[in-house]
């Protein structure tokens, strides 16, 4: 450390402690000036839920607080530092972000942290395709394939199929010599057009309706018992996506211009300006998660709209707070307070 980085205070309203400021002055270190309540700008901010997810994914979760500090300290110490890298130098493409509503209409733009993110799904997972789903021309291609020599499992592995699907395809071409859908073939629909209706009615009412809730009520209302994916599909033919809703706190217009200002300060600073900030934050773990994972039903460019936002809760669990700090090839020890 020395008088060429910089130091980065934590979101919340900057307040720092006589011991910090003397720290700070001995080391001459300058402090970066930060837009109050912003960890959407903090890289830092993806840390904590890397860490969050570690903890998680442990195969002995801790079950205790001493067990608690010692997981936090050890996940801490492994996280790979490429992955800290990225985030610092996404600070450009952040910028950027907040300075995309320009003017005035940056004033009344929902201040948000949370990624827009779908609904969780494997990425190993690959979802094979129908046949009555295929485009013509790929069925054709899946017949020339299999004429030409390959079996219906290597066709299928190249063109992500399902295996069934090209079988089912493959003895329809040798009985019929064609590959169209005969009239009348696949599953009744389960849901009539009115009851689609009232899916999406519902859906938009209560945006935070589960699949099941929303099967549930349908079943109630009409005797159709649908499952979770019929209702997924249901809802996506009428525009509703099951997404995360923005979490945000109220910003004055002041602190909004602040932001604003402060990315068009920084949207041009270089890879090797940013390696020399420290960037540093608190946050709060707990045994019992404290879980977000909350969705809800909104239709595609409507990120922003009110009812689409929820506002963040305190915390209510008992746990403990942790400080650290993040830069380019470095990161500070993590701190871990026994209160919180």
């Amino acid at each position: 450390m020395g008088p060429q980085f910089l130091f980065m205070d934590d979101n919340a309203p900057c307040n720092r402690t006589v011991a910090a400021e003397q720290l700070l002055e001995s080391e001459d270190i300058e402090r970066m000036d930060w837009p109050a309540r912003s960890p959407d700008l903090n890289p830092i901010e993806h840390v904590w839920d890397f860490l969050g997810r570690r903890l998680a994914a442990r195969t002995l979760p801790p079950v205790t607080i001493p067990e608690l500090r010692l997981a936090l300290q050890d996940e801490w110490a492994v996280m790979p530092q490429q992955l800290m890298d990225t985030l610092i130098l996404s600070m450009a493409r952040r910028c950027e972000t907040c300075l995309a509503v320009k003017g005035d209409q940056n004033a009344s733009h929902p201040y948000a942290w949370n990624e827009d993110e779908k609904v969780c799904r494997d990425s190993k997972r690959f979802v094979m395709a129908s046949k009555y789903h295929l485009e013509e021309s790929v069925k054709w291609r899946i017949i020339g394939r299999l004429e030409a020599g390959q079996s219906i499992m290597e066709t299928a592995t190249c063109l992500n199929i399902s295996r069934q699907t090209v079988s089912k395809l493959w003895k329809q071409f040798q009985n019929d010599g064609s590959v169209v859908r005969r009239p009348g073939q696949g599953r009744k629909r389960m849901t009539t057009a009115s009851e689609d209706r009232y899916l999406a009615l519902t859906a938009r009412r209560n945006r935070k309706a589960t699949a099941r809730q929303l099967s549930s009520e349908l079943a109630a209302a009409t005797g159709t018992v649908a499952s979770r994916q019929t209702i997924y599909r249901r809802l996506n033919e009428k525009g509703l996506y099951a997404r995360k809703p923005r979490v945000c706190v109220l910003l004055s217009s002041q602190k909004k211009r602040d932001r604003f200002n402060w990315c068009k300060e920084h949207q041009n600073w270089t890879e090797h300006q940013w390696s020399h900030v420290l960037f540093t934050d608190e946050s709060r773990f707990s045994l019992t998660g404290d879980s977000k994972r909350v969705y809800i039903w909104r239709e595609s460019g409507t990120r922003n709209d009110p009812s689409n936002i929820v506002e963040r809760n305190g915390f209510g669990s008992i746990g403990m707070m942790v400080w650290g700090g993040i830069m380019i090839d470095g990161r500070t020890p993590l701190h871990v307070f026994s209160s919180g």
